[in-house]
Parts: structure tokens; C-alpha cells; sequence
């Protein structure tokens, strides 16, 4: 071979040894290119699912497994566990590496729950986990969320569900215990969840703390709450405090009013009542207007109650006043409600006597009227002591004309010896 030949030779070794290098640098750069885009895709895949949009989540795991098939995080985000046929799993396990196939593994067995296996194939905590899912699956009974051993290491996937299912399971059954039993590892563990400001208001609602701040008012607050005033009924004054004042029916504003006791003013509630007149609203005010001996609140209350429940409170108001005139007005049937009084007692200056009902009432001094011989008797010289009536006067003689009136009923007309 001559010495042309060997120098063309080694020229087509080099090139082709070129060649190769530069293949080489081609595969590790796309290769590497590949790894970068699987990466930023898994990337907006996790942002997408933080902020909730499914579409974007949907885009970015797939892009993740295209460019990352061979790695278990880059291409489980793609596979839908909803789907009955298992082969994108399978292949993905022939693919990944040996160390990654265990979570293959895991998923698959709790696909296989999801699709009503029972959850053997996991040892540890996952595999507890797994069978409390099918257990909850069941719907023959709750069972106790298992308790997890210290330092033991679980799959969050798969505990996250069990949750969330342990909750709805509970949430139908109106089980507090068991609703609470689950919704305080959620709160704890998935406080960028969609609805933790859900879980937190059931888990406060059912515990008796603080719900506000955790919910946006909407529609779906006020049935929220309603809900859950029916599941904790004991605490269900607190539901009711966080729906909005014009979207409270007559019985949760009722709920209210009496739960509210003596820490609520009585005349702002008042007002608002006769704003948007209730007649539970209206009963409930008015008997704590009677209670705190507030007549003038509870006239106001009676003069705009309706036609169903006026009379009623306007003979409640009359007997809590003494008010007989009212009370022979709305039952003229009943002769023990008339005002009479006993004979009247004279001696100088003073005249004396017991007004009352045979029902025992001591009529008010509102429309009373008195006249000794046709004048009339001044209203600071009427004394009330119960049912004891004193009239003062001045003048001499040893007889007087007496009238008394209560109203325009003639309780009293005749001569009274001094």
C-alpha cells in the first residue's frame, strides 16, 4: 500500500470516527434536550395542578411522558387512573428502571382498588391503606382510618385518597366522628387542596371553633352551611352567623334571635325585623320584648305583625300592661275580664278603693279617668298600689259624687260618704 493510499485511509477512519463522535454529541444533546423538556413540562404540570386547571394538567403530563417515557414521575402524571385497561402501566414498568418499578407497582395495585380490587398486593402502611379504600368502597360500614406507624413511609397519592374518600363515606352517613377522624390529616397534610377552605369549615363547624374567614360567599357557602347545621346540629347557631342576612330563612333568623339571649341589643334586631317582617322573627322579638318588660318595642313589633299572629300579640301585649280596655275588645266574651272595683271607702280628703278583674288583672292607669261632683281630678292626685286605688282631693261636705272611668267604660258612678 502506498504511502498516498494509507494517508486516504486514515483520512476515511477520522472521518468516520468524526462522524460517530458527532452522532454521539447529536443523541446525548437530544437526549439531554428531551430530559430538559419532560422536566419543564412535569414542572407545569405540578403548577397546573395547584392552580386547578385540568386542561393545562391534561397538556403538560403529556408532553411529560412523550419526552420522559423511561422515567416513573415523568410518566405516571400522563396515565389515567380512571381508565379500566392497565396497558400504559405495563409499559411503563417494562420501561423504567428497576428501582423506579416499585411505585409502578403501587399504582397499579391502587388502580386496581379503584376498580374494585381489595387492595391486596402492598405491604405497610400503603397496603393498610389500600384495604381501608376498599373497605369504604363496601358502603356496608365505616371503618376506623388505620393508624399509620411512626416513621413508615406511604405513597401521599394514595393516603390523600383514602381521605378524601373516608370524608365523603362519613359526610353521607352524618357521622361526626368519622368525619372528623379524617378531616384533620387533610387540612393538616393538602393545605393547597381546591377545598380545604371547605374541610376547614366542616372541621371547625364540627368542633365548635371559629369558621370565619375560610369560605367566599357564594351560593355554595350558604348550602355548605346548611348542611352542616344539620350534620352539628349543637353548633349550628355558628352556621347560620356566617350566612349572609338576606339569604337567612325565618327559621335560621329565629335559630339566631334566641341564641343571641341578652348579648344582642333588642332594638337594632327589632329594626331589622320589621325590615324584612317574619313571623317566627316577629313571635321570637316579641317575647323578648315582653320578657324585658320593653312595651314600647313590642307595640311596634304588634302594629306591623300580620293579620295571622296580630291579634294574639296584641292580647299578650294587653295582659303583660294591664291593658283590660284592649283585653274586653279582643275577647268580649269573657265577663272576668270587665274592670270593676270594690265599694269605695271615704274619710277626709281621700277616697279609697280595689280596682281589678274577676281574673285577677290590675287594669293599668292608661285611660283612667276620675271625677269627684263632675270635675275632674288631676292625674297627680291618683295613687295606684297594686290594685289599690287612692283619689285625693280637697273640699268639705260628707258626701261627693264619685265617677271613675277606665276608658269609656263607667267602672265606678254614685255617692260615696265621707
Amino acid at each position: 500500500m502506498t504511502t498516498a493510499e494509507r494517508e486516504r485511509l486514515l483520512g476515511i477512519i477520522l472521518l468516520v470516527a468524526a462522524a460517530v463522535c458527532l452522532l454521539l454529541a447529536i443523541l446525548i444533546g437530544w437526549g439531554a434536550i428531551s430530559r430538559w423538556r419532560a422536566i419543564s413540562a412535569a414542572n407545569l404540570w405540578q403548577t397546573a395542578r395547584l392552580t386547578g386547571n385540568s386542561n393545562d394538567m391534561t397538556e403538560a403530563a403529556q408532553a411529560a411522558a412523550a419526552y420522559g417515557s423511561s422515567e416513573a414521575a415523568l410518566g405516571l402524571p400522563a396515565v389515567d387512573l380512571k381508565v379500566a385497561d392497565t396497558g400504559r402501566l405495563d409499559r411503563l414498568r417494562r420501561d423504567v428502571p428497576a428501582r423506579q418499578r416499585p411505585l409502578i407497582d403501587a399504582t397499579l395495585a391502587f388502580h386496581g382498588v379503584l376498580h374494585g380490587g381489595n387492595g391486596q398486593g402492598l405491604d405497610g402502611d400503603n397496603g393498610r391503606i389500600l384495604a381501608h379504600i376498599a373497605a369504604l368502597k363496601k358502603g356496608t360500614s365505616i371503618p376506623p382510618f388505620p393508624t399509620l406507624e411512626r416513621g413508615s413511609e406511604f405513597y401521599a397519592a394514595i393516603l390523600d385518597h383514602a381521605l378524601q374518600t373516608h370524608i365523603q363515606v362519613a359526610w353521607n352517613a352524618g357521622d361526626q366522628d368519622k368525619l372528623r377522624e379524617a378531616l384533620a390529616p387533610f387540612v393538616l397534610l393538602r393545605p393547597d387542596h381546591a377545598d380545604r377552605a371547605k374541610a376547614r369549615t366542616i372541621l371547625a363547624g364540627l368542633t365548635g371553633t371559629s369558621m370565619g374567614g375560610y369560605l367566599s360567599a357564594d351560593d355554595n357557602r350558604v348550602t355548605l352551611l346548611r348542611q352542616l347545621a344539620m350534620l352539628a346540629p349543637d353548633h349550628a347557631d355558628a352556621m347560620f352567623a356566617l350566612i349572609p342576612e338576606k339569604s337567612r330563612s325565618a327559621a335560621e333568623i329565629q335559630r339566631l334571635l334566641l341564641a343571641g339571649g341578652a348579648q344582642s341589643e333588642l332594638k337594632p334586631m327589632v329594626e331589622r325585623a320589621l325590615a324584612n317582617p317574619s313571623e317566627a322573627v316577629l313571635v321570637v322579638l316579641f317575647r323578648r320584648c315582653l320578657a324585658e318588660n320593653n312595651r314600647e318595642l313590642a307595640q311596634r313589633l304588634v302594629d306591623q305583625a300580620p293579620p295571622s299572629i296580630k291579634p294574639g300579640m296584641e292580647l299578650a301585649l294587653a295582659f303583660a300592661s294591664g291593658d283590660v280596655a284592649t283585653m274586653v275588645r279582643l275577647q268580649p266574651h269573657r265577663q272576668d275580664l270587665r274592670p270593676q272595683v270594690t265599694p269605695p271607702v271615704g274619710r277626709e280628703n281621700l277616697i279609697s278603693c280595689h280596682l281589678t278583674t274577676a281574673a285577677g288583672l290590675n287594669p293599668s292607669s292608661a285611660g283612667l279617668t276620675v271625677r269627684l261632683n263632675e270635675e275632674p281630678v288631676a292625674p297627680d292626685r291618683i295613687k295606684r298600689r297594686g290594685s289599690l286605688l287612692e283619689i285625693q282631693f280637697r273640699g268639705g261636705g260628707t258626701v261627693v259624687n264619685l265617677e271613675i272611668k277606665l276608658g269609656d267604660v263607667v267602672v265606678f258612678g254614685g255617692p260615696v260618704q265621707l
